[in-house]
């Protein structure tokens, strides 16, 4: 409705991403209709989606890393003097917005300079850009700090309050309950419930996203017990310790050194500095197969970038950090049989949603099974990471 904000809740998988993209004309429903004041339209692309009014903050970023951050604002859509582009303007209208933000960010500057939260107020400015009636965004605040979320959630309380409709897509409970106005529950590609936000608790609707009652509502308690890894003045000057059995948790605003701190522990970054000791042992790590080694792993910051090879299938990329484990008494060659085994096994572990195991890790890209995946060859040949050489099937 004009002035709501419509929460859209549900796990993973529950297809919340192709409603979004059905709204935004990326994908065509193969039933049912889209109704925009009470008339049916076909939204068949992007464009047409943008001009009925509806503007879309996607999960994964749309920018182009190349062009400046007002570029991207205003792509496709640039003030001209006759023929020319007009900069002046694009650049002002670029910072007025960003102003409303409260970001200090140069709009002459290039995306791929900016942090991965500064990239999603980006996003969020070239929403704001557009005369928008209805506004759709998906997990908006996943790469935000507390402050610049806080700031977020009053812009959008001040859209809905000028009659702009939202629809907040968010596993944020505390956030979604204190924005929106209705909430409604995906799960397993279905609409399963619409409530009102003042009807409803948060226990309620993550039992309704699930499909049944919840009955742990607290984390139980828990012993840690010797100390596994442990830094002194590492990464500017930082000193902790880590237990077994414990979760230590890191924090910092945006540019802190959190991350850098995390990627140097699996040797993306190098310790110049201090002593870190695993086991009561000096350790030393070089590149991040030396902290495989050690046991340590890392889920980056940017999940899709530096998290996933997007140009494999489903089955390779969760093994691809354990692969001298699937060795089948070859130097090099893999065993198919346990990759695929393996992978099936994370599958029903974490509840990862995947149509097949051959299927791309990137849906936009198309991806050919070759012969070892058609059922003639049950071993591959790796790549050898050392030399760059790509990989040789058999």
């Amino acid at each position: 409705m004009p002035g709501e904000v419509h929460a859209l809740c549900g796990e993973n998988g529950a297809g919340k991403s192709t409603l979004i993209n059905i709204l935004a004309g990326v994908q065509r429903p193969r039933s049912s209709k889209v109704l925009i004041d009470g008339c049916p339209i076909v939204l068949q692309d992007p464009i047409q989606s943008q001009k009925a009014g509806i503007s879309i903050i996607f999960q994964e970023f749309n920018l182009l890393p190349h062009l400046s951050v007002a570029e991207n604002v205003f792509i496709n859509r640039e003030p001209r003097v006759g023929p020319m582009i007009d900069w002046r303007t694009i650049n002002h209208k670029t910072q007025q917005i960003l102003e409303s933000l409260n970001q200090d960010i140069d709009p002459g500057m290039s995306v791929n300079e900016l942090a991965v939260g500064q990239q999603q107020l980006v996003e969020i400015a070239r929403a704001l850009s557009v005369d928008v009636r209805v506004i759709i965004m998906d997990e908006p605040t996943a790469a935000l700090n507390e402050r610049e979320a806080v700031r977020l959630l009053e812009i959008v309380k001040s859209l809905s309050a000028s009659g702009v409709a939202v629809m907040w897509v968010s596993h944020r409970l505390t956030e979604v309950f204190s924005i929106s106005d209705r909430i409604t529950v995906f799960r397993d590609g279905r609409h399963v419930q619409t409530m009102k936000r003042t009807d409803t608790t948060e226990q309620q609707v993550v039992a309704v996203m699930v499909g049944r009652e919840l009955v742990q509502l607290t984390r139980p308690h828990r012993t840690p017990g010797e100390t596994i890894l442990e830094a002194n003045d590492i990464v500017g000057e930082v000193s902790f310790s880590l237990r077994k059995g414990e979760v230590l948790a890191f924090g910092g605003l945006m540019g802190s050194g959190c991350s850098e701190l995390m990627e140097a522990l699996f040797g993306l970054r190098k310790i110049t500095a201090g002593k870190l000791t695993l086991d009561g042992q000096p350790l030393q790590i070089k590149n991040p197969r030396a902290a495989i080694q050690s046991g340590i792993g890392l889920v980056p910051e940017d999940r899709k970038r530096a998290g996933l090879f997007l140009d494999l299938p489903v089955m390779q990329n969760p093994t691809i950090g354990a692969l001298p484990r699937l060795f089948n008494g070859i130097p090099g060659i893999l065993d198919l049989t346990g990759e695929r085994r393996t992978t099936l096994g994370y599958k029903a572990q974490l509840n990862i949603r995947f149509s097949r195991l051959e299927q791309p890790s990137q849906r936009s890209q198309r991806w050919k099974p070759t012969e070892s995946h058609s059922g003639s060859c049950s071993r591959r040949k790796l790549p050898d990471f050392a030399t760059g050489q790509t990989d040789s099937r058999c």
